[in-house]
C-alpha cells in the first residue's frame, strides 16, 4: 500500500501530479485516483488504500 494518498479536484490535477512526482522523488510511495483500475469501484479501492 502507498505511504501517501493524494485526494484532489479535477481542477487541481496538474498540481496534484507535480506534488506526487516530487514526493516519489523523495522516496515515498504515492497513490492518486488516476491509478484506479477500470474494473474496481472507486469507493472500494480508496477504502482499501486508506485501510492499508
Amino acid at each position: 500500500m502507498a505511504d501517501i494518498f493524494i485526494s484532489y479536484a479535477r481542477s487541481t490535477a496538474v498540481q496534484a501530479e507535480l506534488i506526487a512526482d516530487t514526493l516519489r522523488e523523495l522516496g515515498y510511495d504515492v497513490w492518486r485516483d488516476d491509478e484506479l483500475p477500470a474494473h474496481r469501484a472507486y469507493s472500494d479501492l480508496i477504502e482499501a488504500e486508506l485501510a492499508g
